[in-house]
C-alpha cells in the first residue's frame, strides 16, 4: 500500500529488487509494510549519496547489503513511505 523512496545521505548500499510475482511470500506484516519472501530472481542496485531509488508495492526488496562483501560501510538514509493513492 506504499511506494518507498530510499534516499542515501552518506555511505552506500546494495539493494536486491524482485517482482512480487517472482517471489514465494512466506509472511506479510501490514503494520510495518514488511514481507518475508524468497525471490526466484532479483536484480541488484547500488545507491550512493545524492541518489534515490523508488520502489513500488510490487517491488520486493532486500536492503542493507554491503556493496563489497566483507567491507562494512556506515550508511545514513531516509526512506519515505508514500501512500499509493497519491500517484
Amino acid at each position: 500500500k506504499y511506494t518507498d523512496l530510499h534516499c542515501v545521505l552518506s555511505g552506500e548500499e546494495k539493494i536486491g529488487v524482485a517482482s512480487l510475482s517472482m517471489c514465494k511470500v512466506e509472511a506479510y506484516d501490514a503494520d510495518r509494510d514488511f514481507f518475508v519472501a524468497e525471490a526466484v530472481s532479483e536484480k541488484w542496485v547500488t545507491i550512493k549519496p545524492n541518489t534515490a531509488l523508488c520502489l513500488f508495492p510490487d517491488d520486493v526488496h532486500k536492503v542493507k547489503v554491503q556493496v563489497q562483501k566483507g567491507t562494512p560501510v556506515s550508511l545514513k538514509k531516509i526512506v519515505f513511505k508514500i501512500p499509493v493513492e497519491m500517484f
